[in-house]
C-alpha cells in the first residue's frame, strides 16, 4: 500500500528538506538509530523475521511496536537488540559508504528517541579489553542480571589480523535474560523511520494513524542525503 507524500502538520518540515545538518546538530544528541538492513554475518535471524527482507523487516517492526533480539558476534547464546549511537555526518555516510568492509547499509532504520530508549533498558556496550574480558562480562551479569554480559565487547587494538576494535560503531545494546522471549516494546520512543522508497508505509495497517505519527526520512542517493519525506502512520 501506497500513500501521498505528506506533511502531517504545518510545523513540519518541507518533504524533500535535508533532515540532517551535521554543523547545526553534529552529534545527533538526542538520537538513537536501529539499522533493519545492517550485515549480521552469518548468526540466525528470529523466527519472526527469518523469511522477511528488508522492507518486511520494517514493517514487521512498526505493526507489532516491537524490535526483535537475536544472537551477534560476541553475544555468545544472548539475544540483543542492538543501536548505533551516530552522528549526522555518520549516519548519512552508513547508507552511502558504509560503516565497515561490508560496504553500504541498506536504507531502512528506525531513529528511535534517547531517553526513552534509556527508560526501557537499553545501555551503551562496554568495550572490554581482550585480557580481562571474562571479569568484565562476569561483574555485568552481577550488576545487571543474567544474560547482561552480553554487553561486553572485546576489545583489542592491534594492528593485521588479530585486532577487534568495533568502537567506532558506539553500540547500545539491551541484553535478554535467559527464558524470556527476546522482543522489546518501542511504541513510545520512535521519532522517525528511514526508508529508501518514496511513500512508503507498512503494508495492510489494521489501525487508525495517531495523531502524531513519526517522521518519514528517504535516503536520496542522488544527494547522498537524507530528506523529509512526510509522515508515517502508525499506532
Amino acid at each position: 500500500m501506497r500513500v501521498p507524500v505528506t506533511k502531517w502538520t504545518s510545523s513540519d518540515p518541507d518533504v524533500g528538506s535535508p533532515v540532517v545538518n551535521e554543523y547545526a546538530d553534529p552529534a545527533m544528541a538526542d538520537r538513537v538509530v536501529h539499522f533493519v538492513g545492517r550485515q549480521r554475518g552469518g548468526k540466525t535471524l528470529p523466527q519472526q523475521v527469518f523469511t522477511l527482507d528488508t522492507q518486511e523487516r520494517l514493517a514487521n517492526i512498526l505493526r507489532s511496536g516491537k524490535l526483535f533480539g537475536f544472537q551477534v558476534y560476541g553475544s555468545g547464546t544472548v539475544p540483543v537488540v542492538s543501536l548505533s549511537d551516530l552522528s549526522a555526518a555518520e549516519l548519512e555516510a552508513a547508507f552511502a559508504r558504509g560503516l565497515n568492509l561490508r560496504g553500504p547499509v541498506e536504507p531502512w532504520a528506525v531513529v528511535l528517541n534517547r531517553v526513552p530508549s534509556w527508560d526501557v533498558g537499553f545501555r551503551p556496550v562496554v568495550y572490554a579489553d581482550a585480557a580481562r574480558f571474562a571479569e568484565h562480562r562476569a561483574a555485568l551479569a552481577s550488576v545487571h542480571g543474567p544474560g547482561w554480559e552480553a554487553l561486553a565487547v572485546r576489545t583489542e587494538m592491534r594492528t593485521g589480523m588479530s585486532r577487534h576494535d568495533w568502537t567506532a560503531e558506539r553500540e547500545w545494546r539491551y541484553c535478554f535474560a535467559p527464558g524470556v522471549t527476546p522482543a522489546i516494546g518501542i511504541q513510545n520512543g520512535v521519532a522517525a523511520v528511514v526508508v529508501g522508497e518514496s511513500g512508503w508505509v507498512p503494508y495492510a495497517l489494521p489501525h487508525t494513524p495517531a495523531a502524531m505519527p513519526p517522521q518519514r526520512w528517504l535516503w536520496d542517493a542522488n544527494q547522498g542525503r537524507l530528506v523529509h519525506d512526510g509522515r508515517v502512520p502508525l499506532w
